[in-house]
């Protein structure tokens, strides 16, 4: 299933109500209020094939900079290994593999890239 999110990006495998879970947790992030993994979370238990919904948590850990987070985002990458990915999500998987090999010029470049 495809949709478009707040952005006008195609997203793979969100229904409704797990979009609008992604858009909240983003703007937690975005903000630094509220808990935007446990509504990442929300919306991952509803749709656990959203992908953009993965790669959200594998960036809220791998933003954390920090080496206990670092299996959650090779987790993240996992379940993208998993579900049929756009373009889009596929280069974000790429910036993810470079989070979760500690290689923050790589996933940098890449998340400027995308």
């Amino acid at each position: 299933m495809t949709a478009t999110d707040a952005r006008g990006e195609a997203i793979t495998g969100a229904t409704d109500s797990a979009l609008g879970l992604y858009e909240k947790a983003l703007g937690q992030f975005q903000v630094y209020a509220n808990d935007p993994v446990e509504s990442i979370d929300a919306a991952i238990a509803e749709n656990p094939d959203f992908a953009m919904a993965h790669a959200l948590r594998g960036y809220l850990y791998g933003l954390a900079f920090e080496a206990g987070a670092q299996p959650e985002v090779k987790a993240a990458v996992n379940a993208l290994d998993k579900l049929p990915l756009n373009e889009r999500e596929r280069r974000h998987q790429g910036a993810l593999r470079a989070f979760a090999a500690a290689d923050w010029d790589v996933a940098a470049a890449r998340l400027d890239d995308i």
